[in-house]
């Protein structure tokens, strides 16, 4: 309806409810025409697009086709996926070429890896998973640059894929555990630790380990989830080329920090002896025989880092870091860990040795023949001394056992700290030499005769007695000095009581029932030799019955000629 017609309404007189409706039913046919012109452009702009897009498509492989592997490497750098599978349409061994070493040096996965492309790298593993174990021309792999970079997501990948790549070394020697510690990315960190922890203690081209490369770098929080992971002090003491261990290095580099971690944070709970041995060495010598506080003294000091420097000492005197020349050793040997469980190992198996050697072959020897009242290959003292026999095989048994104990923890290396071990390690030897001495008591005992009782084997059996409650005594009475030192007398832990308390009451059950089986045993001797002098005294007095069998002799075998 037009101006015009709806003018003539009005001028008819045409109602107004009619004029109102009319003028609805003309915007609404408008609005149709509308929808439907709109409709038919978004039609016209769909097929432009799909044929603008393969279009695009169509000059891009035009333009690639003979760049194939430039196109790969630019769709890693953007991570686009679409260009990947045209990429791997025109040429399905394009991937293979890269791991030949046809691609100038170019990874792609290398690449994509580095600008944190997960997707592009998750379709390439998809398409090729050796591609995790090409390197590039610094021998690094794509599990070096996420490590290095700190994409966890992509190490998770590349760890899933190819395990063994945490082991993998660059040109400098560096896993990516080394590359992860020495950028800080510690989540990376947690991953790889727990996916291969023994990388962590493979050592660098430069002698370094990755404790060492976290004080370079200045990476604290790197060394303090390592120190929290590592229960090994040996690893922790460990040097470099040149004897620096991860204080040294610290104070050269004046990591302040790092430092103050070391000597104030972590090691307070376990500085002293009770707690199995204190983690940082901290008056430890380098290769030019300088301790911490030696080195802080050769530092250059300027105007700047003067209150820095001050406070580095501070730390060093606090944590009772000494000069060298007022160190009671004036040699200091770096390996003097390895050589003490190298003595440690050659004692035990000198004891072990003699314990085996007492029991196939105990003193007196054994019978030769078998005849009325014993048996050939026997011990002769399980029958002409019964009472001393099984208390010489009873000590000489525990020690033997005692000895292969420590020969065993030495071997195998047990799932658990070695601190603990090294603890447990020193009460064994210690009940060892005990039982040894015991067993050397009862050796001396039988085969001494006993006209001897009074002028030997009390003097023996009084003198180790002695010995070993003297030296047991004195070896707890010295470490309670300590410990009043360090704590003062009120603040003694508990739990170093406890430690020192539970195996020195066990070693006085050792001692108190060698001494009872000891005693009993010189009392018994003691009785027959008064028997026997009595007998002798009498013998003298008539003459001699070589038909009369006394009664002790009753109980003796005689030996043949």
């Amino acid at each position: 309806m037009g101006e015009r017609e709806t003018g003539e309404l009005l001028m008819m007189g045409a109602g107004e409810e009619v004029w109102i409706a009319r003028k609805r039913e003309y915007m609404t046919r408008r609005e149709d025409k509308e929808r439907e012109r709109e409709r038919t452009r978004q039609i016209e702009r769909e097929e432009r697009n799909r044929e603008s897009e393969e279009q695009r498509i169509g000059r891009k492989r035009e333009t690639w086709k003979d760049r194939t592997e430039e196109w790969l490497c630019d769709a890693a750098m953007r991570g686009d996926i679409e260009s990947l599978k045209e990429i791997m349409k025109i040429d399905d061994y394009i991937l293979d070429k890269v791991l030949v070493g046809s691609f100038k040096g170019k990874n792609p996965l290398h690449m994509a890896t580095s600008t944190g492309q997960k997707e592009f790298v998750l379709e390439l593993l998809e398409y090729k998973q050796d591609l995790a174990k090409a390197v590039d021309r610094e021998l690094g792999t794509a599990l070096h640059i996420a490590s290095s970079k700190g994409y966890l997501e992509i190490v998770e990948l590349l760890v899933e894929v190819s395990l063994e790549m945490c082991a993998a070394r660059d040109r400098e020697g560096n896993n990516p555990l080394h590359i992860a510690a020495m950028k800080g990315n510690v989540e990376v960190l947690k991953l790889l630790l727990r996916t291969n922890p023994h990388a962590a203690r493979v050592m660098v081209d430069r002698g370094d380990n990755i404790l060492h490369l976290c004080v370079k770098y200045n990476q604290l929080a790197s060394l303090k989830l390592l120190l929290d992971k590592v229960e090994d002090e040996e690893f922790v003491n460990s040097i470099d080329i040149n004897g620096n261990n991860i204080l040294h290095l610290a104070v050269f580099g004046k990591r302040c920090e790092i430092i103050k971690y070391l000597l104030l944070e972590r090691p307070k709970e376990r500085k002293y002896d009770y707690q199995l041995g204190q983690l940082i060495d901290v008056n430890a010598r380098n290769g030019s025989g300088w301790t911490a506080l030696d080195i802080h003294s050769r530092v250059a000091k300027s105007e700047d880092n003067i209150s820095e420097y001050r406070d580095i000492k501070g730390v060093l005197r606090e944590s009772g870091v000494k000069k060298s020349y007022k160190l009671f050793f004036p040699i200091f040997d770096p390996f003097w860990q390895k050589k003490k469980k190298d003595t440690l190992m050659i004692v035990s198996s000198l004891m072990a040795t003699m314990s085996f050697q007492v029991g196939i072959n105990p003193p007196g020897g054994v019978w030769q023949d078998t005849l009325a009242g014993h048996k050939a290959g026997k011990a002769i003292i399980a029958y002409t001394n019964p009472e001393a026999y099984p208390y010489l095989m009873y000590f000489n048994t525990v020690g033997f056992l005692l000895s292969l104990t420590t020969i065993l923890e030495l071997i195998v290396v047990l799932p658990t700290r070695k601190r603990a071990i090294g603890f447990i390690r020193a009460w064994i030897s210690w009940l060892t030499i005990m039982i040894m001495a015991f067993a050397y008591t009862f050796s001396v005992i039988v085969v001494s005769p006993m006209e001897m009782f009074k002028s030997t084997n009390l003097v023996i059996f009084f003198t180790v007695i002695l010995w070993a409650v003297g030296v047991t005594i004195l070896r707890v009475l010295s470490y309670q000095v300590q410990l009043i030192l360090h704590h003062g007398l009120i603040a003694i832990p508990m739990e170093a009581i406890a430690l020192w308390l539970v195996p020195f009451v066990i070693l006085l059950g050792f001692l108190y029932e060698g001494f009872v089986k000891l005693y009993k045993l010189l009392a018994q001797r003691g009785t027959k030799s008064t028997e026997r002098s009595d007998q002798s005294t009498g013998d003298t007095a008539s003459p001699p019955n070589p038909t009369a069998v006394t009664q002790n002799d009753s109980t003796s075998v005689s030996i043949p000629d």
